[in-house]
């Protein structure tokens, strides 16, 4: 397949054909995928073998560490239970899911139809019902706008739900 260079007007190949780009393309996902599952395993590991004795930055010790990621599993697992105490383990769940996510190819095309439904919304709302640029002050009237732009976006599109229904 050959592709127009639009700045010299010249014919040029690509450097890898279409087949291989979609195959290279999802074989990096995945390992994007594979190193959030890395990191939120490493996390774990360091947050569940914290020992209160282990050197970090607050605690000059001269024992050795005994976290399983070392030194800096040692800050990390400190500095983390210090600021957010036992919930600094909700921070190991979302690279986690998010890793798993990724790895499993299905949550891409999930969210692209949500995020065309919800675009589709405030695209309107932007648009038809004229608040792109919103000329009142205040919260009350700029919610009070909004309420009223939903409500007539949902008025469209009452018949067309009613029509879908059995």
């Amino acid at each position: 397949m050959n592709v127009t260079d639009e700045a010299s007007g010249l014919m040029r190949m690509p450097f890898l054909p279409d087949d291989w780009r979609s195959f290279l393309k999802r074989r990096a996902t995945e390992a994007g995928g594979l190193l959030l599952l890395l990191l939120a395993a490493v996390l774990l590991l360091s947050l569940l073998s914290y020992n209160i004795n282990d050197p970090s930055l607050n605690t000059a010790t001269g024992s050795t560490v005994r976290n399983l990621m070392g030194y800096p599993g040692s800050v990390a697992a400190d500095l983390l239970l210090q600021a957010l105490g036992i919930a600094s383990l909700m921070l190991v769940l979302v690279p986690a899911v998010w890793g798993w996510r990724v790895l499993r190819h299905r949550g891409y095309d999930i969210s692209q139809r949500c995020r065309k439904r919800i675009e589709e919304v405030f695209g309107w709302i932007k648009s038809s019902a004229g608040l792109a640029k919103v000329k009142l002050r205040g919260r009350d009237r700029v919610d009070a706008a909004f309420t009223l732009a939903l409500a007539a976006y949902n008025l469209i599109r009452l018949p067309k739900l009613l029509g879908a229904a059995p």
